[in-house]
C-alpha cells in the first residue's frame, strides 16, 4: 500500500491484522496494541532469541506497548512519514435486515437463480467442521441492480443481500449465513426469495 490512499483518506485506511504463532504456543489470545511494520522484525528477534548489532525503528510484541496513538508509515526506508489519529475507529456494525431470523414458508415459484455449489445442501456434516455458508450465484439479468434476495435454510432466513450490477459472470448476489445451527446433519433445504417492494417474499427456483 502507498500513500495515495492515506493521503486522500487516513481515517478510512484500516490496519492489516497480524498473526504470530511462537513456538509451543497452545492458546491465543488478542493485543490491541499500536502496532507498526516495524515492530515485525523485534519481534521475531525476540522470540528465537536472536540478538543484531544495529538499532532497529520498532519494539518488540514481548515489550509494553507504545503510548502514542499516532501512526508512522515508512513509505520509503529511512523517510518515516507521521499519520496523526493513529487507529481508524471500525464503524458499528449495522442492525441485521429485519427479515433475518424469520420462517417462511412454502411458497408458489415467481422467478429463477443459478446458486453455485447448490449440491452441497444435498449432505451436510457439520462433524466436517465444514457448511455450505457461503450462497452465491446468479439472477436473470431483467432483475433489477439492488433488489434484496433472502437465502433461507431449512425454512429460516440467515441473509438478506442485494443484487449487484452484472460482470461478465452475469448478475450476481453473494450472501453468508453466520448462524450454523441453521443446518443439520444430512440433507439441508436452501432457498432464496426475492424480496417485493412491499415486503413480500417470492421465492425463486434454484438451478
Amino acid at each position: 500500500r502507498g500513500m495515495g490512499a492515506i493521503r486522500a483518506e487516513p481515517g478510512q485506511v484500516a490496519g492489516v491484522p497480524l498473526f504470530v504463532k511462537e513456538p509451543g504456543q497452545r492458546t491465543g489470545r488478542i493485543d490491541a496494541r499500536n502496532w507498526e511494520h516495524v515492530d515485525l522484525l523485534p519481534t521475531v528477534l525476540d522470540v528465537v532469541g536472536i540478538r543484531v548489532p544495529w538499532s532497529v525503528d520498532g519494539r518488540s510484541a514481548r515489550q509494553a506497548p507504545r503510548e502514542r496513538a499516532e501512526k508512522v508509515f515508512y513509505d520509503r526506508p529511512g523517510e518515516p512519514v507521521t499519520i496523526p489519529g493513529g487507529v481508524p475507529v471500525p464503524p458499528p456494525t449495522p442492525p441485521p435486515h429485519p427479515l433475518v431470523g424469520t420462517t417462511v414458508g412454502d411458497q408458489p415459484v415467481r422467478g429463477t437463480a443459478r446458486v453455485a455449489d447448490l449440491s452441497a445442501f444435498g449432505a451436510v456434516d457439520p462433524a466436517e467442521g465444514r457448511l455450505p455458508a457461503l450462497v452465491w450465484g446468479t439472477v436473470p439479468d431483467r432483475v433489477p441492480d439492488g433488489t434484496l434476495l433472502a437465502v433461507a435454510v431449512n425454512g429460516r432466513v440467515g441473509a438478506v443481500v442485494p443484487v449487484v450490477p452484472p460482470d461478465p459472470g452475469g448478475r450476481r448476489f453473494a450472501a453468508f449465513v453466520t448462524d450454523d445451527r441453521l443446518f443439520h446433519a444430512g440433507a439441508n433445504r436452501l432457498d432464496v426469495y426475492q424480496v417485493a417492494a412491499d415486503g413480500g417474499l417470492h421465492r425463486l427456483a434454484l438451478s
